[in-house]
């Protein structure tokens, strides 16, 4: 069960070990991850207090070393104590500290998007423990996806942060970057030339010193909206060390080069982002930006891979979805074709060489039965797994299958099966705009430019508000997941 509770509606072997403030006792179940239990943290550490089990009695030093041993979901059950408890998130002591005993807080993918009691939640498979989790809800800013609309928003994600666009396809773009352990969202400035990017890529860069210390980058290329033509090539970059937007070189080729919605691969080793479109010679195939230079390959031709189905070379290959996706720093491609009335799921892997060279190996060919596709969303995913796998996601029935990827082909019957994820009930799923292809690793320690954060929301609702006393008013209820 994934559950966010608080007040005296918990049955008592849910709650948590014996913590004392304000006269309200709080239990706390002992943290396997990242370290040990707060009751071990104490003994190794030999506290001896005035009153046993006495929170405040305990050095302030003392604070952060036996916090950091606790998961980020008890840390945010806490956060329902007191104001103290509710601001810890957000101290740099402790993200610092905690960056450094735990850098990542799991490796979630695939990630399932919901609202539940107006709350945008989030739902991942972490493949280090082998349990879906739940991340703490998105708060304001962050508006809710309207459920009619099905999908609305753009989301990236890389080392702990999101990168969204939550402007209504009526409006202007809205850009934000959001931490959502930490609760802190910065809203981008107004891109140059304003519009709905088609793509978007995040990537963080971690110092060698400490995750802490990082910058981030965001790339918005092209938009899909009718009469955007003009618009539709255009690439601008944002970098959290400059804090602005600049204007990058057009999408070689014609207009709406770029039309699906897509956050690409960025391959570090060339500096390149990677994307999905219509070559300059009007075929499909992958678009390369050189990031460093700020320029488009102009001429490279990187056509998707063809194999002649059954052996016939005069087949037509319809490619429904293509998408890339990376994992262990290997990029592949994934891509449903139709040809000569049947559908195919297939990986294939993508090396880059030097001056522009390129290789296509097939990694694995697996029949799907059915039709093809859905045209309003993407119905099949592929998303990266630890330990160089690779999972087939249906974000319909959210049931996958899991292939190692190994040398040579791949048998198709030699497969895992994802967990399915618990039941959810009284909850509105949607999709995003894009297929969610990357895996998503919570931290504390990425934040934002000191000088450029935005307020931070609170943890809590603002029905949970903390007493002037410093502890919480906090209603008896259960938000879960059964």
């Amino acid at each position: 069960m994934f559950c966010w509770f608080a007040g005296d509606g918990v049955c008592e072997q849910r709650r948590p070990a014996a913590l004392l403030r304000n006269g309200m006792n709080v239990q706390m179940s002992a943290g396997k991850e990242p370290g040990q239990s707060v009751e071990g943290e104490l003994e190794r550490l030999k506290v001896c207090s005035p009153t046993p089990g006495s929170w405040d009695a305990l050095p302030a030093e003392l604070h952060n070393p036996i916090l950091v041993k606790l998961v980020f979901e008890e840390l945010f059950r806490l956060s329902l104590v007191s104001k103290y408890f509710l601001s810890v998130p957000q101290q740099d002591s402790f993200r610092r500290l905690r960056a450094e005993v735990c850098p990542a807080e799991g490796h979630f993918s695939p990630l399932v998007f919901f609202v539940e009691k107006g709350q945008w939640n989030i739902l991942g498979f972490d493949s280090l423990s082998g349990k879906w989790r739940r991340l703490p809800p998105l708060r304001s800013p962050i508006p809710i996806p309207e459920p009619e609309l099905f999908k609305d928003f753009l989301v990236a994600g890389h080392v702990g942060l999101f990168c969204m666009n939550v402007g209504k396809a009526s409006e202007s773009e809205k850009l934000l970057v959001t931490n959502p352990l930490a609760g802190e969202v910065y809203p981008l400035p107004d891109l140059i030339h304003p519009r709905h990017p088609v793509a978007l890529s995040l990537h963080v860069t971690k110092t060698k010193k400490t995750i802490c210390d990082s910058t981030f980058r965001v790339i918005a290329v092209g938009s899909a909206a009718v009469g955007s033509e003009h618009r539709s090539r255009k690439t601008e970059v944002y970098c959290s060390s400059k804090g602005n937007w600049e204007v990058l070189e057009d999408v070689p080729g014609t207009y709406f080069s770029v039309n699906d919605y897509q956050t690409g691969v960025y391959c570090e080793n060339q500096n390149v982002l990677l994307l999905t479109g219509f070559m300059v010679n009007g075929s499909k195939g992958i678009l390369a930006l050189d990031v460093a230079k700020g320029k488009w390959r102009q001429n490279w031709i990187c056509p998707y891979l063809h194999v002649p189905p059954d052996g016939n070379p005069d087949a037509t290959i319809h490619f429904a979805i293509a998408q890339l996706v990376k994992c262990d720093d290997v990029i592949y491609l994934f891509t449903e074709q139709e040809a000569i009335g049947k559908v195919t799921h297939c990986i294939d892997r993508l090396d880059l060489e030097k001056e522009g060279g390129f290789t296509w190996t097939r990694k694995l060919v697996r029949q799907r039965q059915g039709n093809r596709a859905l045209l309003v969303y993407p119905e099949f995913t592929c998303v990266p797994i630890k330990e160089n796998k690779l999972c087939i996601y249906n974000t319909i029935e959210r049931t996958g299958v899991v292939y190692e990827m190994v040398e040579g082909l791949i048998d198709p019957s030699n497969y895992e099966s994802l967990p399915k994820p618990p039941p959810m009930h009284d909850v509105v799923r949607f999709q995003s705009l894009n297929p969610v292809g990357y895996a998503f690793e919570p931290s504390f320690g990425v934040s934002f430019p000191e000088l450029k954060k935005s307020p931070k929301p609170k943890i809590l609702g603002d029905s949970n508000q903390a007493s002037p006393s410093g502890s919480s008013k906090v209603a008896s209820h259960d938000i879960h997941l059964s």
